[in-house]
C-alpha cells in the first residue's frame, strides 16, 4: 500500500487526544465542529437516524456524550446538513428527512424515487438553549425551487454579527449547487439568500481578519470521470457572500476533497482536506497570505490505518497556533480529536 514518508509530507506536531465515543451505529458519520461563546465545544454528525452530540470543556482533550433528552422533532429523521453555534452560545441544527433506504444509494439519479423523495422530502432549523440536551423546531428550510437539501454544510457566525448556514441544493435538473442561508437575528430565523457556486456541495467559508471570506469548494459534476470532479476549489468574497470569485482548484487528485480553511490571527490560513484513497489521510497547508498563494510544503495531521479511505475533517482554532482536528468515523473507525501546532514562519 502507498505511504507517507518525511520526504513528501512534513509531519505535524500533533497531540492525539482521548478518543470520541462514536455513540451511534452509522457506518460512516461525517462529523461538524463548533465552538460556543462560553468556550465549550461541541460536534455533531451527518449521522442516519439520530441526533449525536458530543462536548468537550477542556480545548478538546477528553469528551463526553450529550444526552439529548429532546431532539428536534421529526418524522423519519434522516441527516444533519449543517450544525454550529450563534452568538449567544446556542446550537442550531439543519437536518432533513431521509427515505429508507435513501434513494441516494438505492437508485440512480434520473429515477422517479428522486422527485417524489424532494417532493415529500422536508428540511427543518432547530435550536438548543441548553448545551444539545433539548431541542426546539425553529421553521422549515427555504429550498426555493429544489428538490432537496442535502450535503455537509455549517451554522457560521461573521463579523458583522450576522449568521449563515449553508447546505447544497439539488436541482431539478440533477445539478448541485451550494446556497446560503441567512440570519440577522443571532441565529434565530434563516432565510434562503444566494448560491455560493455551481457544481459545488460540502462547502465550508473562514472568514480572514480583513473580513474576506475564504469558502472551500467540493467540486461536483454529473461525469464522475469529468478532470475537474471531486477536488477542492477556493473560492472568495469580499461582500458577505452575497457574489464569488472564479474557482482556484487547490488540488489535483481524485478524491481530494472536501476541504476547510482556518484563518491564523497573524494573516495567514490553514488549508485542510481529506484524502480519501490510499493513501488515505487528513493533511494540510500553509499560506502566508490569507489564501493567495500557498506553501509547497504539505503537513500530515492523520494518516488512516491500513486499507481505511480518508476521512473528513472539521478544525477550529484553540489558540493563536493550536487548531483542534476532528476527524470523523468511517469502517468503523472512531472520531478522533487531534489538537495539533502549525509551524512557525
Amino acid at each position: 500500500m502507498p505511504s507517507f514518508s518525511e520526504e513528501d509530507y512534513h509531519l505535524s506536531e500533533s497531540w492525539y487526544c482521548e478518543g470520541i465515543p462514536r455513540g451511534g451505529n452509522a457506518p460512516r458519520a461525517d462529523a461538524m465542529a463548533t465552538c460556543s461563546s462560553d468556550g465549550n465545544i461541541y460536534v455533531s454528525y451527518q449521522h442516519p437516524t439520530v441526533l449525536v452530540v458530543h462536548k468537550s470543556a477542556d480545548q478538546g482533550r477528553t469528551w463526553e456524550k450529550v444526552d439529548v433528552v429532546q431532539p428536534p422533532p421529526n418524522r423519519q429523521y434522516g441527516v444533519v446538513s449543517a450544525f454550529g453555534a450563534v452568538p449567544d452560545g446556542s446550537l442550531v441544527v439543519m437536518y432533513s428527512g431521509r427515505l429508507t433506504p435513501s434513494p441516494r444509494w438505492s437508485v440512480p439519479m434520473e429515477d422517479p424515487a428522486w422527485t417524489a423523495f424532494g417532493r415529500n422530502g422536508w428540511s427543518h432549523f432547530a435550536r438548543s438553549e441548553d448545551g444539545g440536551v433539548t431541542w426546539h423546531f425553529m421553521h422549515k428550510v427555504d429550498k426555493g425551487q429544489a428538490r432537496l437539501v442535502q450535503g455537509l454544510g455549517q451554522i457560521k457566525p461573521l463579523a458583522d454579527g450576522s449568521v449563515i448556514a449553508t447546505s447544497t441544493l439539488c436541482m431539478e435538473d440533477g445539478l448541485h449547487a451550494d446556497h446560503i442561508w441567512r440570519s440577522a437575528d443571532g441565529g434565530k430565523s434563516f432565510e434562503l439568500s444566494n448560491s455560493i457556486s455551481p457544481h459545488s456541495g460540502e462547502t465550508k467559508i473562514e472568514q480572514l481578519p480583513s473580513g474576506r471570506l475564504l469558502a472551500a469548494v467540493r467540486t461536483v459534476h454529473s461525469d464522475y470521470m469529468d478532470p475537474r470532479n471531486k477536488r477542492t476549489a477556493m473560492i472568495t468574497s469580499d461582500d458577505n457572500g452575497q457574489t464569488w470569485s472564479e474557482h482556484v482548484m487547490l488540488t489535483t487528485d481524485i478524491g481530494d476533497c472536501p476541504g476547510e480553511f482556518v484563518a491564523l490571527p497573524d494573516g495567514r490560513a490553514v488549508f485542510l482536506y481529506c484524502k480519501r484513497y490510499a493513501p488515505a489521510a487528513i493533511v494540510a497547508r500553509i499560506s502566508p497570505d490569507g489564501g493567495q498563494t500557498w506553501n509547497s510544503q504539505t503537513l500530515l495531521v492523520r494518516q488512516m490505518e491500513g486499507d481505511n479511505p480518508g476521512v473528513y475533517p472539521s478544525s477550529l482554532l484553540i489558540d493563536d497556533q493550536t487548531i483542534l482536528t476532528i476527524s470523523s468515523t468511517i469502517q468503523g473507525t472512531p472520531p478522533q480529536a487531534i489538537r495539533w501546532q502549525v509551524p512557525g514562519e
